[in-house]
């Protein structure tokens, strides 16, 4: 059996709470866009693809171990904005500010431990919170969408800490996706 594994940065309740206020807010511009579900919303590290039951185990392990020699850190939610996206919905996310870099040391480190059993995507890592997508359908529709939501200035987010990260499978059906946490891995490095 394959399983569709990723890593991800959960978000504190009181974020999630801003989030749902935001897309609310955002709801009101009557755009064709589909709001994630704020139970839902996470800060994706690294999509590790399709593994096998072997393989799981080994992420498992390669991820706690990584987690190990990282420190907790801060990090917030600083600005809205959209990806326009050709042959997929756009995206609107939130931008994530990464000030002692902690967090993309972390990436990078996971992203090359983890390399080994199964081949990882060699791009940057780009630290965002995905919370809507424009849905697919007229080009110019779609653009005018994201050029509104473009022009929407936020107040950034609250600081919350990161002192975990945590190991989900992911299921998809046609009624959408769901998540099914494997673990959870905490920060320990007193650095």
């Amino acid at each position: 059996m394959k399983h569709r594994l990723f890593v991800a940065v959960d978000l504190p309740g009181e974020v999630k709470s801003q989030i749902e206020k935001l897309q609310l807010t955002l709801d009101k511009l009557r755009l064709p866009v589909k709001w994630e579900l704020p139970q839902k919303v996470h800060l994706t590290l690294s999509f590790l693809g399709r593994l096998t039951d072997e393989n799981v185990n080994q992420v498992r392990r390669i991820v706690a171990n990584t987690a190990r020699i990282f420190s907790p850190h801060k990090l917030q939610l600083v600005a809205l904005g959209t990806l326009y996206q050709r042959h997929e919905p756009s995206l609107i996310y939130l931008q994530v500010t990464d000030r002692s870099g902690e967090l993309t040391a972390l990436q990078a480190e996971l992203a090359r431990r983890v390399d080994e059993i199964t081949p990882q995507p060699q791009h940057k890592f780009w630290a965002h919170v995905t919370i809507g997508r424009v849905l697919k359908s007229d080009p110019t529709v779609v653009k005018h969408s994201l050029d509104k939501l473009e022009e929407v200035d936020i107040d950034p987010l609250a600081e919350f800490e990161v002192d975990k990260i945590c190991l989900y499978e992911s299921f998809l059906t046609k009624a959408g996706s769901s998540y099914q946490r494997l673990g959870s891995f905490n920060l320990e490095s007193k650095r």
